[in-house]
């Protein structure tokens, strides 16, 4: 959100690429991509952050990092799963705990996301299969 706001997704997606080094705009390229790795940089681990010193650009950075750490989300669905199936009242009040359940449930929907339809089936669906299948999954809540 932060490189969003800061118009910054462009030296991550590529979008901006590194000029000559005797093009006009050079410095301020460099100037931009040293502050977005320093920003990545903090934004990890310290043991991360060396392995990446590699890294000649934020491009190359964010690239590494989505190579790296970016294929599967499985051990992190396993673990919040894990935590809800054995998440109990104890001594909390109602609303610490409903808190904390919902939040467990936000971050399942978050990592899991929801399957799109890309084949249009959907649009032209009159028998409220998508209110079907999210009824289902708040009664399963």
């Amino acid at each position: 959100m932060s490189l969003g706001a800061k118009n910054k997704l462009g030296f991550i997606s590529g979008k901006i690429t590194k000029p000559l080094s005797t093009a006009e705009n050079y410095d301020k390229w460099y100037r931009n991509n040293s502050m977005l790795r320093c920003w990545l940089t903090a934004s990890v681990s310290a043991k991360i952050a060396e392995q990446m010193l590699i890294c000649n650009s934020a491009k190359e950075f964010w690239d590494e990092l989505e190579e790296r750490y970016g294929q599967s989300n499985a051990p992190q669905l396993y673990m919040i799963k894990k935590e809800l199936n054995a998440f109990e009242l104890n001594n909390m009040s109602v609303s610490e705990y409903f808190g904390r359940w919902k939040g467990f449930w936000d971050e399942l929907g978050s990592l899991e996301g929801f399957p799109e339809c890309t084949c249009g089936a959907l649009g032209k669906c009159s028998c409220d299969f998508m209110k079907k299948l999210l009824e289902r999954d708040e009664k399963n809540k």
